[in-house]
């Protein structure tokens, strides 16, 4: 997998049509979101280091893939937490554990519940933990020692000052019973174990029955999302920060079409519809309000679609808070199609983007799809275009004076107006282009 060093404050996991996900913040601490359970983790290897309070944490997120992995630094190398979603009859998320480290340590998994305004109920049953009769956790191997304690701060420092227990579970009885629980196993060099974590309400026994052994890995599931991601619209674009931005707002967008219930919003809508996802765009318009269709009939291109697109960036390598603003901002950047079939390419185009490659690839019209590619001869644009038969395409912006014909074609623009594109260009029109006659 390839990815890169964030601090996120929190990263939306799960999967497509789940009604349910899951959050990981950037220690490594799992919300289960309407469930109110969170689970956190702690590793002793010279002594106890509690990964929401320590340093040395890191984390780095897949680039277009809801797929979060956490290395607490211990000595001799790291412990790895990867957390991802993984879909079947009980969706759940995987919370995998590594010792990648030179010596073997140990490992303690605290599950923590809200406590007021109402106490909740714990039990074990083999390897599953549930909450009010939900299964909530399950292990791939039987725990050493637990804990209960009022809350998962409280079981935590059980765990610190070495007071957990080795005899059988023992489930928290009477109306003040403890709503936290903490779990312990010895994880040697290289060795790995594994947790799933239900997304949603389960029958009990549901998540004992899960093949955790069998589970796809991290890279298997960061492969599912590409090809969940290729069957849409789709960019490449020499801006990363964008680019990356958008893989990950296009996956938190999936994510959150069976989650957001009882009712999504019209941008979410909108945004699925632009970017060429039907099914879940047909899904989510049959629980619109009747305002919120309004809202998407009346879709309206933003008058500054950069600004609105900065103002939708998160901070560098963070998941966007809003993806689907994120989304409908960068279609309005990239593409427009007025009432008579003429399609704008580039009406957004910023100065940060001059001597930088952009190419789109099937973006859904009512005429059809359109896809096209800009590079760079010196300070000149290279267009081509594919577009339906039926259309015109313009860009305005990069040469007001040119205007193609429907189907496929290329063209060398004129150089962008200095005035227009700002001074900035000079630092980056040596990118030049040896072909431009393909998308390739």
């Amino acid at each position: 997998m390839s990815g890169h060093e964030i601090r996120s404050v929190g990263t939306t996991v799960g999967t497509i049509g789940a009604t349910a996900v899951a959050t990981v913040d950037e220690r490594g601490v799992v919300d289960l979101g309407a469930s109110g359970v969170g689970v956190e983790w702690s590793v002793k290897a010279e002594h106890w280091r509690r990964a929401a309070r320590v340093p040395g944490v890191r984390q780095q997120i897949e680039v277009g893939a809801p797929v979060v992995t956490t290395r607490m630094a211990v000595a001799g190398g790291d412990v790895v937490q990867r957390v991802y979603g993984v879909a079947g009859a009980v969706p759940y998320v995987v919370v995998e554990f590594e010792n990648a480290s030179a010596d073997a340590v140990v490992l303690a998994v605290g599950l923590g519940t809200s406590t007021p305004p109402r106490r909740r109920s714990l039990d074990v049953d083999g390897g599953t933990v549930s909450v009010d009769g939900h299964d909530v956790l399950f292990a791939s191997r039987p725990w050493a020692q637990w804990a209960t304690a009022a809350d998962l701060d409280g079981v935590m420092q059980l765990v610190e000052s070495e007071a957990t227990r080795r005899d059988a579970f023992v489930a928290p009885t009477g109306r003040h019973g403890d709503s936290a629980a903490v779990f312990v196993w010895p994880l040697a060099h290289r060795t790995t174990l594994r947790l799933a974590l239900a997304l949603g309400p389960t029958r009990p026994g549901a998540l004992g029955a899960v093949d955790l052994a069998g589970a796809p890995s991290a890279d298997d599931v960061a492969l599912g999302w590409d090809r969940q991601l290729d069957r849409a619209m789709r960019i490449e674009l020499d801006d990363r920060v964008v680019a990356d931005a958008a893989q990950a707002a296009r996956a938190a967008l999936l994510l959150r079409v069976g989650a957001d219930r009882p009712r999504p919003d019209a941008t979410t809508a909108v945004a699925l519809e632009d970017w060429g996802f039907d099914t879940e765009a047909v899904e989510v318009w049959q629980r619109l309000s009747v305002r919120s269709r309004r809202a998407a009939r009346r879709r309206r291109r933003s008058a500054t679609p950069w600004t609105a697109l900065s103002a939708a960036l998160p901070s560098t390598g963070e998941v966007p808070v809003e993806p689907a603003a994120l989304l409908t901002a960068l279609r309005d950047v990239l593409l427009h199609e007025h009432d008579d079939g003429t399609i704008e390419i580039l009406p957004g185009f910023p100065t940060e983007w001059l001597g930088l490659g952009v190419v789109v690839h099937d973006a859904p019209t009512r005429r059809g799809l359109v896809s096209f590619a800009v590079r760079w001869h010196g300070g000149r644009p290279a267009l081509l275009w594919d577009i339906p038969a039926d259309s015109t395409v313009v860009a305005p912006v990069l040469d007001p004076s040119f205007r193609g014909r429907g189907g496929s074609g290329e063209q060398l623009l004129a150089e962008p107006d200095v005035g227009l594109l700002d001074l900035h260009k000079s630092e980056r029109l040596g990118v030049s282009l040896d072909e431009p006659g393909s998308f390739d």
